[in-house]
């Protein structure tokens, strides 16, 4: 029997979409350069005491990623 590292496991677990009680729930692909770009752009927002709108968060991770803001609309698509 292979032992696999506790913390494999969990990452394994977020990588992967699970349905819990008939919902399902979408896997947060922590390798995905997208992913990453978003999770930095969301952490430069966490002061804010009004918040932020979608556009804000397109202008700050389209550039963590070397696009535009257009460019980055069309990459989600």
């Amino acid at each position: 029997m292979d032992v696999v590292p506790f913390g494999c496991r969990c990452r394994c677990a977020l990588d992967r979409p699970r349905v819990v009680d008939r919902q399902r729930a979408s896997a947060l692909r922590f390798g995905d350069a997208r992913v990453q770009s978003l999770l930095a752009a969301l952490l430069a927002f966490r002061v804010l005491p009004d918040g932020f709108q979608n556009r804000d968060l397109r202008e700050t991770a389209a550039p963590l990623m070397g696009l535009s803001v257009e460019e980055y609309g069309r990459a989600a698509a």
